[in-house]
C-alpha cells in the first residue's frame, strides 16, 4: 500500500520515504529513499506510515531511532508537508509542499503532524497521539479501504481521526489518496471505524463462502450465482471479487487472510473492553484463524472457502483438483 501512495503524492510533493526493504523502491524514480526514520522525521513537517501492525508503528514513533527521537533532537526552522512509506517497521514522508528542498526545515519539530494510515490498536493510537501532542507535533489516525488497486488510483475511502484544528491540512494531504475522506471525530476514531468496518467486510465474506458452498452442492455455477444475485442487495465489492476469485480458482493476495485477522482480533479486543457482545465477529474471527491454519494466511480473504471444500469434500470454485485435490 505505500508504494502506490508514495507515487502518487509524489505527483503533488516532493517526496522523502524510508523502507526496511529496499526493493520496495526499484523503478520508484520519482521518490527519495531516506537513511532512516530519523531522517524523514527531521526533513518532513508531514509525516504519513502505512504499516502492518500496531507494534511496527509504535516503533516507528517511540522506538529507539524512532520519529519522537528526531523531533527531540531538531533545530532551525522551515516547513514541510509529508507522507508515508510501507514496511515492517518503517516510516516514511513526502518533502515539502512549500517546495522548498525536503531537508531545509526542522521537519515535524516545526509544528508538524503525524498522519498514519495503519489499522491499529485505538488505545495505542490514543497514546501515540498523546506522546506527540506533549511536543506540540499533531496526529490523525486515518486508515483506509480499498486496497493496492484504490492506493494506485486514488480512489480509496479514508476514515480519519484528529482535532478540529488539524483537519483542514490533513484532508489537503489525503485528498490525493481518497476519493472519500471523511473525518469520524477525535485521534483514534479513525481506527475505530476501520475496525467497524473490517468486522463488515469478514462477517460477508464468511457469508458469501457459506453461500457458494451451498450453491455449489446445488450445481450452481458461481459466476451464474453472482450475475443472478449481485444487483440485488447482497450485491458489494466482496461477492464482487470473492465470485471473481472462486470462480478461477485463484487467490493471489490483495488483501490477505492474515491482515483481515488481525483486524477482527484487534475489533474484539475493542469491543471486550467496553463489554459489548460481538458474537458474529467471534465466529468470523475463528473462520480466518482455520483458513491460517490451513496455511493460507497470505492469501486472498475469499480463499476461505476452501474450508468449506475440505468439510464437503466437494468443489467449488475452479481447479478444485489442483489446488485441493478434490474432484
Amino acid at each position: 500500500m505505500g508504494r502506490p501512495m508514495a507515487q502518487r503524492l509524489a505527483e503533488r510533493y516532493e517526496v522523502i520515504a524510508f523502507d526496511l526493504d529496499a526493493s520496495r523502491f526499484d523503478g520508484l524514480d520519482s521518490v527519495t529513499r531516506a537513511k532512516s526514520v530519523g531522517e524523514v522525521g527531521e526533513s518532513a513537517r508531514t509525516v504519513l506510515m502505512s504499516l502492518p501492525t500496531t507494534q511496527a508503528v509504535e516503533t516507528v514513533v517511540l522506538g529507539e531511532g524512532g520519529l519522537l527521537e528526531a523531533v527531540d533532537g531538531a533545530s532551525g526552522g522551515g516547513g514541510a508537508a509529508a507522507a508515508g512509506s510501507a514496511g515492517d517497521a518503517a516510516g516514511g514522508g513526502t518533502g515539502p509542499a512549500s517546495g522548498d528542498s525536503a531537508g531545509s526545515g526542522a521537519g515535524l519539530a516545526d509544528g508538524g503532524i503525524v498522519i498514519d494510515m495503519s489499522t491499529t490498536q485505538p488505545i495505542a493510537t490514543k497514546r501515540i497521539a498523546s506522546a506527540l501532542a506533549e511536543r506540540a507535533v499533531s496526529f490523525a489516525d486515518a486508515p483506509v479501504s480499498g486496497g493496492p488497486a484504490g492506493a494506485a488510483d486514488g480512489s480509496l475511502s479514508i476514515m480519519v481521526g484528529c482535532e478540529e484544528g488539524d483537519w483542514e491540512r490533513t484532508e489537503a494531504v489525503l485528498s490525493a489518496l481518497g476519493s472519500s475522506v471523511v473525518r469520524v471525530g477525535a485521534p483514534g476514531s479513525g481506527g475505530v471505524a476501520k475496525l467497524v468496518n473490517n468486522m463488515i467486510v469478514g462477517a460477508a465474506f464468511t457469508s458469501v463462502a457459506e453461500g457458494f458452498a451451498v450453491a455449489a452442492a446445488h450445481d450452481i455455477d458461481i459466476s451464474t450465482l453472482h450475475q443472478a444475485i449481485r444487483g440485488g442487495w447482497a450485491g458489494s465489492k466482496v461477492l464482487d471479487l470473492s465470485a471473481e476469485a472462486v470462480s478461477k480458482g485463484d487467490f493471489a493476495p490483495t488483501g490477505t487472510v492474515d491482515l483481515l485477522s488481525k483486524d477482527l482480533g484487534y475489533a474484539r479486543d475493542l469491543a471486550r473492553a467496553d463489554n459489548i457482545p460481538v458474537p458474529v465477529t467471534a465466529i468470523v474471527d475463528e473462520v480466518f484463524t482455520a483458513a491460517k491454519a490451513r496455511g493460507t494466511g497470505g492469501n486472498f480473504q475469499a480463499v476461505i472457502v476452501e474450508l468449506w471444500e475440505k468439510l464437503l469434500g466437494r468443489p467449488i470454485g475452479a481447479n478444485a483438483e489442483g489446488r485441493l485435490g478434490i474432484r
